[in-house]
């Protein structure tokens, strides 16, 4: 044992080996993994070095100290130093080049710097003077004069004379041990002003340049262009005038000649020449004549809704008509009315590629998109005559989208979008024989690829899920191969440590790895001493996973999903827009996972409203009727929606405030899809909430939204920090309290409806998403309805009633009376006389139920609503409970609607009203008594249960199932046919 000690004494830690080299302890792993260190050995879990490698270590890795660092400089410090001397040089770039090319001889690399020997200095000047000072032709520096003194000389700014310098039309020097970086010989002076144009005989204070003379034209009430003046110059009207420095400038006493030649011309206001006012008006029309058939860029530009700038580059080739005209400052275009006219009939501007489009035609970048085939390929079958009709415009393919459907249609193509456990397999075993093992890993790969197909096969992800999943098997699989040299079970800790501690390495690869590590012991029998478990958290230090937004901030959000006004005219322009404003009331009113969402929610019939293309909101909205009747088609369809990660049904929800919004939302979002004239189902295509995916082949998802779908907060830019997860704890959360508060701080009432609502399978993975407060009233009390599930009657309500008495300790007798009396009195009695036996059996069964609820003990009636609210309490009828599940009172009916134990659910109208046509055609037809004395007790209850439903949601939500119009005429049909 003291030996043991003894030699763990000649260890050292990575930080002290690091740090007698000074070098970085990245720097020491690197050396490590290079094979420079190679004694190391794992104490207590850490890396340690025997002190032996320091020296080593130096000898390999060229660490050895410079013998005298003082007669030693960096390449920096030489440079400062020939800086100082007044040598020209672009930096230590020049130093190094000599060091490269031989002419530094002393020189030494010290960890990867490089140190020149002070003597190697007079070398560098040497060469310096002999090379670069050879053509200096005066020694003198009054010879010359500075930058400063020139830009004064000829009364130009310094940049410009830089500009002259990169012109090669002056030459500078650079003069050794003065001030100043460049010079100029004084001698050149002539030289340089020939060269710049500099006229000796320009005086500013004498001559006026193009703009000042027009300047002084408008004064006069003449009013000319640049382009005006040139061209007096062009064609000699105007010949006094000089160049200078390449610019026009015209003498002060010219001005009267100007005049003269603008008055006689008589095409502008002279001031000696006065027009009457119908003069002025001939001139304004004849200017204006021309142009009525013309619109300017800008305007040209908003009526093709295109950038003026990309406008202008078009109108050479596809506005022939188009026209310069003088204006202030020069020429503006003119764009012929007939050639937009023309034009739009054929081209549009696109801008998701900012680029020219032909109407009715695929770009070959839109095809490749569409139909995940290669540009090469495309072309390709251009060629060979497969994909006929291309066009080719500014070097760019486009082809009639007819034709391009056509093309497809013929390779009985189908598009690849789902990525299957088949396929992935596939993947992994062809990579596997593209990489086979090293002779000391076949069983560690053999073990893998076992562990691989049980991952694999086990998975219930997505396509785009398990196409990553299959890629990181793939990556772990190749650094496997390339780092370990010996079966993994047989590996030190150490070196598994080193693989683990590799930045190169992802964290999610490092997790799957330590997986496969502990499978790969198992399957061996090997029981390592060091368990290893790999966690890691978020980099940003303000990321939590208990994170919710504030009560304020989430009564923000509910409140602004609800301005349809404020939504309406944006979501109808943009795609991305009605869809986030959809995506976003579901995460308000439903747990689902946002992955799920998008995947899962269905399509819209638009046959029972009114809404049949976008700009029918310009000037209308869906009623309430209408907005229900969406939501009924949602209750429907995702009766059978899985939640893809647990397998386990979802259950939709959508709370009362939030119908109208949601309706909307969807069915623009509906209309926006059909909009989209591609035949081909990808999901961004076929799915209503398609602007979520992007990819082709593989399609993925981004559940949080990208840039496009956040302008929905645009309106309340302190929402724009939206996550999907967030919100979904939020709504778990606030859905928790606001049951707890609801119902006297029963957290397992609580906990068990909110686990319902995110369909998890235990009730502790939920509580991991529920964010803790304090019961001081730290979190709000949510003001919003998310507890309303659309249970509705007499029976449900006396239910929460008792429930309440737990908390409502206040109430007095009376008022319970009174309350029960209401609820036995909510049957508004029938104008016909012979339904009264009807009504007083109902009226009796319904007291015995009461009665029995009544006497329930608390803790029994708690657990009853905890079933009830979580849908473990089934009835015959699929959207409705039965209350004292599994043992039915009435086995002998079809249905529930006549029991007085059938609590139902807003989309039980649905099936109750079918049956309700039933019954008043089987009453219609029957002859037989005792049929129509069966069905009139079955009528009149569905009859009952739609009045209920009534006083409960209200005659609009109940009109959007059955139309009050109607509901009076079946009536009407079968009274004279009931039978009591």
């Amino acid at each position: 044992m003291s030996t043991e000690n003894n030699s763990e004494l000649q260890y050292i830690t990575v930080p002290e080996f690091s740090k007698s080299l000074g070098i970085h302890e990245a720097t020491a792993y690197r050396y490590i993994k290079r094979g420079l260190i190679s004694n190391i050995k794992n104490i207590k879990g850490h890396i340690h070095i025997h002190i032996d490698e320091i020296e080593k270590t130096k000898e390999k890795a060229n660490l050895n100290p410079v013998d005298d660092r003082n007669c030693y400089l960096t390449t920096y410090e030489v440079f400062e130093v020939l800086k100082k001397d007044g040598l020209c040089i672009r930096g230590i770039s020049w130093i190094q080049k000599k060091v490269s090319s031989g002419l530094i001889k002393k020189y030494m690399k010290f960890k990867n710097k490089l140190y020149i020997h002070k003597e190697e200095i007079k070398t560098l000047k040497h060469y310096y003077f002999e090379h670069y000072n050879a053509n200096i032709p005066s020694r003198k520096i009054e010879d010359y004069y500075t930058i400063n003194e020139l830009s004064l000389e000829l009364g130009i700014s310094k940049k410009q004379i830089h500009n002259y310098i990169y012109e090669n039309k002056i030459n500078a020097f650079k003069f050794l041990h003065a001030k100043g970086s460049i010079f100029f010989l004084k001698s050149h002076l002539s030289l340089i002003k020939e060269k710049i144009g500099y006229i000796d005989k320009y005086n500013p204070k004498e001559y006026l340049s193009i703009q000042e003379l027009i300047s002084q034209l408008e004064k006069h009430k003449i009013h000319v262009n640049d382009s005006s003046i040139r061209y007096l110059i062009y064609t000699k009207r105007i010949p006094n005038y000089v160049m200078h420095l390449n610019k026009y400038y015209f003498h002060k006493n010219e001005l009267s000649q100007f005049l003269n030649y603008f008055a006689k011309k008589g095409d502008y206001e002279h001031n000696t020449h006065t027009e009457t006012p119908e003069q002025e008006q001939k001139q304004k029309q004849k200017q204006n004549k021309p142009t009525t058939n013309f619109l300017t860029v800008k305007q040209a530009s908003e009526k093709l809704q295109a950038p003026p700038i990309w406008l202008r580059g078009l109108l050479k080739d596809y506005f022939p008509n188009s026209k310069k005209v003088p204006a202030a400052g020069g020429y503006h275009w003119l764009v012929s009315k007939s050639d937009i006219d023309n034009f739009q009939k054929e081209y549009y501007y696109n801008h998701k590629t900012r680029m020219l489009h032909l109407i009715d035609h695929y770009d070959l970048n839109t095809l490749r998109s569409i139909s995940g085939f290669t540009f090469d390929k495309l072309r390709l079958d251009i060629k060979k005559g497969l994909l006929t009709g291309a066009i080719k415009i500014n070097n760019r393919l486009f082809i009639p989208i007819q034709n391009a459907n056509r093309y497809l249609e013929s390779l009985q193509y189908v598009l690849d979008t789902v990525y299957d456990t088949h396929k992935a397999l596939e993947d992994l075993l062809k990579h596997y024989n593209n990489h086979p093992p090293p002779t000391d890993l076949i069983k560690t790969s053999s073990i893998y690829k076992k562990w691989v197909d049980i991952k694999i096969n086990s998975s219930n992800a997505r396509p785009s899920s398990l196409r990553g999943y299959t890629l990181k098997f793939i990556n772990l699989y190749d650094k496997i191969l390339s780092y370990f040299h010996e079966e993994i079970w047989t590996t030190s800790n150490a070196k598994i440590e080193l693989f683990l501690s590799n930045k190169t390495l992802s964290n999610e690869l490092k997790k799957i790895f330590v997986q496969f590590l502990s499978y790969c012991e198992n399957q061996n029998g090997i029981n390592r001493e060091k368990k290893y478990l790999y966690y890691y958290t978020k980099k940003d230090p303000a990321y939590s996973e208990k994170n919710i937004y504030s009560f304020e901030v989430y009564h923000q959000y509910y409140t602004h999903v609800q301005n349809i006004e404020m939504h309406i005219t944006n979501a109808t322009t943009c795609r991305y827009y009605a869809n986030m404003w959809a995506y976003t009331i579901i995460l308000l009113t439903n747990n689902w996972r946002g992955t799920d969402i998008v995947h899962e929610f269905p399509s819209i019939e638009l046959d029972s409203i009114r809404a049949d293309k976008l700009s029918w909101f310009k000037t209308n909205k869906l009623t309430m009727e209408e907005s229900q009747s969406i939501i009924n088609q949602l209750y429907i369809k995702l009766r059978n929606a899985v939640a893809n990660k647990v397998s386990v049904l979802y259950n939709f929800y959508v709370s009362p405030n939030l119908i109208e919004s949601l309706a909307h939302s969807l069915v623009i979002s509906e209309l926006h899809k059909r909009n989209i004239q591609n035949y081909i189902a990808l999901p961004e295509n076929s799915l209503i909430l398609g602007t979520f995916f992007f990819g082709k082949k593989i399609v993925s998802t981004r559940v949080s939204g990208m840039d496009q779908h956040l302008n929905f907060f645009n309106p309340s830019p302190q929402l724009k920090d939206f996550d999907c997860l967030t919100m979904n704890r939020s709504t778990m959360t606030y859905l928790f309290y606001s049951i707890l508060e609801e119902d006297g701080e029963d957290a397992d009432l609580a906990l068990e409806i909110t686990k319902n609502t995110r369909s998890h399978k235990n009730s502790d993975t939920t509580a991991i998403y529920i964010q803790a407060k304090n019961k001081d009233g730290s979190i709000n009390r949510v003001s919003v309805n998310l507890l309303n599930r659309g249970m509705f009657g007499w029976l449900y309500n006396y239910i929460l009633l008792r429930l309440k008495e737990d908390i409502q300790n206040g109430q007095t007798i009376e008022e319970r009376t009174d309350t029960i009396k209401e609820l036995r009195n909510s049957i508004s009695p029938m104008e016909l006389e012979k339904w009264a036996i009807f009504l007083q059996t109902i009226h009796t069964n319904k007291n015995r139920v009461l009665d029995e609820i009544k006497y329930l003990p608390m803790e029994e009636l708690k657990t009853l609503a905890i079933k009830l609210f979580t849908n473990q309490m089934p009835s015959k009828e699929k959207t409705g409970q039965c209350l004292v599940y599994p043992n039915c009172k009435r086995k002998n009916l079809k249905t529930c609607y006549s029991c007085e134990y059938f609590i139902p659910e807003k989309m039980v109208l649905i099936e109750a009203i079918s049956e309700l046509k039933r019954l008043t055609s089987s009453l219609e037809s029957t002859k037989y008594d005792a049929i129509r004395k069966r069905d009139s007790f079955f009528l009149l209850n569905i009859i009952l249960l739609i009045d209920e439903a009534i006083k409960g949601f209200g005659i609009d939500v109940v009109n959007s199932f059955l139309p009050l119009k109607e509901k009076t005429q079946i009536l009407e049909k079968v009274k004279q046919h009931l039978l009591l």
